[in-house]
């Protein structure tokens, strides 16, 4: 019995320690996507009034696929942004 106590104490500590780093890396993003004739700016309004109601603005990403497949961006996320906005 006391083995199975100890062990059972030890297995709920190694949970709770994996729970705590688990919680504090999750990111999720909210990918918005533009349709075929809209550009980067589409969500603009959508995202100025929901940064508007939150007392922590969320961050702006854009990014930007090209014809010869490569990659540019503007705007940055925050260091510990849990749900910034991410535009392609």
């Amino acid at each position: 019995l006391m083995t199975l106590i100890f062990l059972s104490d030890k297995w709920t500590k190694q949970n709770i320690s994996n729970l705590k780093i688990q919680r504090n890396s999750v990111t999720e993003p909210i990918v918005l996507v533009p349709g075929s004739n809209a550009t980067q700016y589409r969500f603009d309004p959508l995202i100025r009034d929901i940064n508007k109601r939150e007392k922590t603005p969320h961050s702006l990403l854009r990014v930007l696929v090209h014809k010869n497949y490569t990659i540019s961006y503007s705007g940055a996320i925050k260091k510990g942004e849990r749900q910034p906005f991410i535009v392609k």
